[in-house]
C-alpha cells in the first residue's frame, strides 16, 4: 500500500539546542557562572524551568499521537468490509462481485487516508524532537556568551519549543479525528468534501451484493417513455422472465357462494376437473373463476424510465397485491335473483344484453350472452347480492391483468400478434391478436343493436393458457340486403316508394304504398317485420332479391326470383363471405379486451368544466370496496391528472393504467386509446369503462380507457364482471 506524507512547515532558529535535558544542565551550569548578575540568573533559571515544561508538553503531545492506532482501526475495518462484501459477493452473481471489487478499492483508499492523517501527526512530533536538538546545540554555545544573553536565548527556545508543542498537538488531534472519520463515518456524510469513510464504501459493497442477489427475486419491464416502440426492455431475473411464477400461478376454477374453491379445473380442458370427472360450468357447481395469485409490486420513476417489478416476495420497497379471483366470462346476470355471475347458461333465467325476449329464438338471442344495460350501481348491487366478498369489476382487477400481461409478454401493446413460440431466450412473444374489435359497425347494430353477441365460455377451450379461438358470425349478420332497392335505416323525413327496404328496430321492413314519414311498423305502407336470413336453403321454398340462404356453413344471397334453383346456380344466387373475429383470452380470462366495455368500481374520476376554478379530469382510486360509490372521491387515492383530449395514449400515469398524455399512434407506445368528456359547466363523476368493444380495432386494447359515462349511464355494449376478494 503506498502511503502518501503531507509536509509540515515549521519555522526553528538554525542555533535552536539539540535536546530539552541538554539546555536544562547547560542553563544551570551558566546560572553558576553568573553569579555576580542574580537578578539576571533568576530569569535565566525561570527560562530554563519554562523550557522544561515545554519538553515536557512535547513529550504529551507525543504520547497523545494516536493515529497509528487509528490507522489500525481505519485498516480493520477495511478489511472487515471488504471480507464482508468479498464473502457475500462470492456466494451470489459475478456482477455483484465486480462492483464490491471497485468499491473496495475506494474503501483502502478510504484507510489511506486515515494512515496519511496519522503519519502527519508523526512527522509533526519528528520536527519537535529536532527543535529539541537545536536547542541542546544552542545550549552548548551559552558556555561562551552571558548567563543574561543565555537566558534570553533559552526564553526564546522556550516560546518556540511550546509553539511547536501546540502545534503538534493540534496536529495530533487533527490526525486522530480523520482518522476516526475514515474509519466510522456514517454512509453518507462525507469526511472531507468528496470523499466518504470506510463504512461507506463497506455499506455500498454491501448494497450492491444485496441489489444482486435481490435482483433473483423479482422481475419486471422497464419503460422508456421518450421511445416510441411499444417494446419494453425485460429486467431482474431472466430466470423468473422464462418461468413466471406469478403469471403461472394464475388458474381457472369454481368458486362458491361463500369465496370457497368447490374445485380447480384442468389446465388444458376445462369441461374436466384438475382431479378428473367432468366439470359443470352453468352455475351448478359454482362461479367460473380465475384465481390471481397474491404478489409484491414496484414502481420505480427514473428521469424518463418507469421500472414495473413483481415478485413472490415482501421485498423492500414493494407493496402486496392480494389475491383476487376474476370471472373467466363477461358477467352475466341471474334475471330471477337479480345476481351477477360468470356461467355458461343458455337458458332464460341468464337471457344476456338487454334482456330481449323476441329474440331468443333467432340467431341475435341474448340467451348465454353477457348482461349490457345496466348502471354499475346496480352492477355493484347484483355482484354483492352472490355473497360477502363478491364484487364487480373493479380498477384493481383490470390493473393485475394489464401489469401481469406486460411483464409476461415484454410490450404495452396487447393487440400485437400471437406468437405461441418461445423467443430464443425462451421469453413469451408477441401478445394477445386483435380479438373482437375488428367487427363492421353496421352489421353489428342491424344485427342486435349493438348488443353482446359472442356466447360466454366460447373460449373455455384455452384452459389456464392465453390464446384466441376464431369464430364465425351467425348468417344473420351477413344477411344485410344490397343493391338500390336497401335504403338501409329508416328515416322519418324521405319518401318511399313500392319495393325499398329500410331496417328499423333490427328488423326489415319493405314498402308496399309509397310514403313520407309512415314508420315501418304501419302494415299500410310496409311489409310484416322480417328477417334477410330464411334459414337453410329449402328446394320448395320461393326466395325474392335479398333473400339469405345457408347450405352447410355457407351463405347465398337471392339475386332473382326463383323456387328451386339450386344456390349454386349464379343466375340466381351470389355467395357471400361471412364474417370471422378471434375471441381471445389471457391466462382463462376470456376477452380482458374487446367485444363490449367493462364498467369498472373502485375509480372515480373527477371532470370539471373549462369555467370552474380547477378545470381538470383527475382520477382516484380506492381498494376498499366499502369504500366504493358514485356520488364522491372519499377515502380515495388521487392518482393523477388526465388528458382533458381524446388520443392514443403516449404515457400512463407512472405504475398506473390510466392515461397522463396522449399523443401516440395505434402502433407507437401504449398503442390504446383514451377517451374523455368536458362538461359544459359545473363538476362531473365520471365511471371508467375498460378495453373497448367490437368494432373500435386498433383503439381498443388493455390500456384503452373511456372516462365519459356517468355511473348511471348504460348501454347495450356496456358490460362488466365478476370479481371475488378475499377478507384475508
Amino acid at each position: 500500500m503506498t502511503t502518501i506524507v503531507y509536509p509540515v512547515s515549521v519555522s526553528v532558529s538554525p542555533e535552536a539546542p539539540a535536546t530539552v535535558g541538554a539546555v536544562v544542565a547547560l542553563a544551570k551550569a551558566a546560572e553558576a557562572e553568573a553569579s555576580a548578575d542574580l537578578a539576571t540568573a533568576d530569569a535565566a533559571q525561570t527560562a530554563l524551568d519554562r523550557i522544561a515544561v515545554a519538553a515536557d508538553k512535547v513529550t504529551v503531545a507525543a504520547d497523545k499521537v494516536t493515529a497509528v492506532a487509528a490507522k489500525d482501526t481505519a485498516t480493520t475495518q477495511a478489511g472487515i468490509a471488504t471480507t464482508k462484501a468479498s464473502e457475500a459477493a462470492a456466494d451470489r452473481v459475478q456482477t455483484g462481485l465486480d462492483r464490491v471489487a471497485v468499491n473496495a478499492d475506494k474503501l483502502t483508499v478510504a484507510a489511506d487516508k486515515g494512515i496519511v492523517a496519522a503519519d502527519k501527526a508523526t512527522v509533526a512530533a519528528d520536527k519537535a524532537i529536532v527543535i529539541a536538538d537545536k536547542a541542546t546545540v544552542a545550549a552548548d554555545k551559552a558556555l561562551t556568551i552571558t548567563a543574561k544573553n543565555d537566558s534570553v536565548a533559552a526564553k526564546d527556545l522556550s516560546v518556540a519549543a511550546k509553539d511547536l508543542s501546540i502545534s503538534a498537538k493540534t496536529d495530533s488531534e487533527t490526525a486522530k479525528t480523520l482518522s476516526e472519520k475514515y474509519a466510522e463515518n456514517p454512509e453518507d456524510v462525507p469526511v472531507e468534501s468528496g470523499t466518504y469513510s470506510a463504512k461507506h464504501w463497506a455499506n455500498k459493497a454491501e448494497g450492491f451484493v444485496a441489489d444482486a442477489n435481490m435482483s433473483a427475486l423479482w422481475y419486471g419491464i422497464e419503460i422508456d417513455v421518450t421511445v416510441s416502440s411499444p417494446d419494453t426492455t425485460r429486467i431482474g431475473s431472466t430466470t423468473l422472465h422464462q418461468s413466471l411464477p406469478i403469471q403461472n400461478a394464475m388458474r381457472g376454477c369454481l368458486l362458491s357462494d361463500a369465496g370457497v374453491v368447490n374445485y380447480y379445473l384442468n389446465p388444458l380442458d376445462w369441461t374436466k376437473k384438475l382431479s378428473g370427472g367432468n366439470s359443470l360450468l352453468d352455475g351448478t357447481d359454482g362461479q367460473v373463476m380465475v384465481e390471481t395469485p397474491a404478489f409484491y409490486f414496484k414502481s420505480e420513476v427514473e428521469g424518463n424510465k418507469r421500472r414495473l417489478k413483481i415478485s413472490e416476495y415482501a421485498l423492500p420497497g414493494f407493496v402486496l397485491i392480494k389475491k383476487q379471483y376474476i370471472s373467466a366470462f363477461e358477467a352475466s346476470v341471474n334475471r330471477t335473483l337479480s345476481k351477477l355471475a360468470s356461467i355458461i347458461n343458455l337458458t332464460t333465467t341468464y337471457r344476456g344484453g338487454s334482456n330481449t325476449s323476441a329474440w331468443d329464438a333467432q340467431e341475435n338471442t341474448d340467451l348465454g350472452r353477457p348482461a349490457t344495460s345496466i348502471t354499475r350501481t346496480n352492477y355493484r348491487t347484483y355482484a354483492r347480492a352472490r355473497g360477502t366478498g363478491y364484487e364487480m369489476y373493479h380498477y384493481r382487477a383490470h390493473w393485475i391483468i394489464a401489469m401481469l400481461f406486460s411483464i409476461e409478454y415484454n410490450t404495452l401493446n396487447s393487440q400485437k400478434a400471437i406468437n405461441a413460440a418461445l423467443d430464443g431466450n425462451g421469453y413469451k412473444q408477441g401478445g394477445l391478436g386483435n380479438g373482437v374489435t375488428d367487427v363492421d359497425s353496421t352489421k353489428w347494430g342491424n344485427f342486435n343493436g349493438y348488443n353482446p353477441f359472442i356466447p360466454c365460455g366460447y373460449s373455455k377451450s384455452l384452459g389456464n393458457y392465453s390464446g384466441a379461438v376464431a369464430i364465425t358470425l351467425p348468417f344473420q349478420w351477413d344477411s344485410i340486403p344490397t343493391g338500390a332497392s336497401y335504403k338501409g335505416a329508416y328515416a322519418a323525413g324521405t319518401a318511399y316508394v313500392p319495393g325499398d327496404i329500410v331496417f328499423s328496430g333490427n328488423y326489415y321492413y319493405t314498402n308496399t304504398v309509397g310514403c313520407t314519414g309512415v314508420v315501418p311498423t304501419n302494415p299500410a305502407n310496409w311489409t310484416a317485420a322480417y328477417l334477410p336470413y330464411k334459414g337453410a336453403y329449402d328446394a320448395g321454398a320461393a326466395n325474392v332479391p335479398n333473400d339469405f340462404r345457408s347450405v352447410g356453413a355457407l351463405l347465398y344471397k337471392c339475386i332473382l326470383a326463383n323456387t328451386g334453383e339450386l344456390v349454386t346456380n349464379a343466375t340466381y344466387w351470389t355467395a357471400v363471405t361471412r364474417s370471422t373475429t378471434n375471441v381471445n383470452g389471457y391466462r382463462g380470462i376470456e376477452m380482458p379486451f374487446g367485444h363490449i366495455w367493462k364498467n369498472a368500481d373502485g375509480i372515480n374520476v373527477r371532470a370539471a368544466a373549462n369555467s370552474e376554478a380547477d378545470p381538470t379530469h383527475k382520477a382516484y382510486v380506492s381498494d376498499t370496496p366499502a369504500d366504493w360509490n358514485d356520488a364522491n372521491y372519499t377515502n380515495y387515492t388521487l392518482k393523477g391528472e388526465l388528458p382533458r383530449v381524446d388520443g392514443y395514449i403516449k404515457q400512463m400515469i407512472a405504475g398506473e393504467v390510466m392515461p397522463v398524455e396522449v399523443g401516440g399512434g395505434s402502433s407507437t407506445y401504449w398503442c390504446d386509446y383514451a377517451y374523455q368528456n368536458i362538461p359544459a359547466s359545473g363538476v362531473a363523476l365520471r365511471t371508467v369503462l375498460f378495453g373497448g368493444y367490437a368494432y373500435l380495432g386498433a383503439s381498443t386494447g388493455l390500456g384503452c380507457s373511456n372516462a365519459t359515462y356517468s355511473p348511471a349511464a348504460t348501454s347495450a355494449s356496456i358490460g362488466s364482471r365478476l370479481c371475488f376478494i378475499p377478507s384475508a
